[in-house]
């Protein structure tokens, strides 16, 4: 049997640095599956050393939560309704390169991670039901 692989140094001399994207995050407004698993992840994480930044982008605004455990509302004048995902995929954009991500994970997001521009490392998780798939 092999050892297990030793992952990487961090990068810069840094711990790594990781950026969670999701619809919904405890106390940014009703927290199902998603948000749950996100708050978890996100602990685990900074136990292991990681920083972790939560993005939870809903219909009431963005939250950013630097601290997973005290989330805070940032607002963002969204414009019409049909410029909205570009308006939050710059903003998403725009604090991710502040955080200098290394990694952005963004679960059940509809894709909109796919607009973010950035030099980190996506992870899209998909978590449908299988009875969803096979329909």
């Amino acid at each position: 049997m092999t050892a297990p692989a030793t992952p990487s140094p961090p990068r810069r001399g840094r711990p790594l640095r990781v950026g969670l994207l999701a619809p919904e995050f405890p106390g940014c407004g009703p927290a199902y599956g998603v948000g749950t698993y996100l708050a978890t992840l996100s602990r685990a994480l900074a136990r292991a050393g990681a920083e972790v930044l939560v993005l939870a982008c809903t219909g009431d605004g963005c939250f950013v939560a630097d601290d997973p455990a005290s989330p805070h509302l940032r607002r963002e004048p969204w414009g019409p309704a049909v410029l909205r995902p570009l308006s939050v995929s710059r903003w998403l954009t725009r604090q991710l390169r502040q955080f200098e991500a290394d990694v952005v994970e963004a679960p059940n997001w509809g894709g909109l991670s796919a607009c973010l521009s950035g030099p980190w490392a996506r992870v899209v998780r998909l978590s449908t039901p299988v009875s969803t798939v096979r329909s």
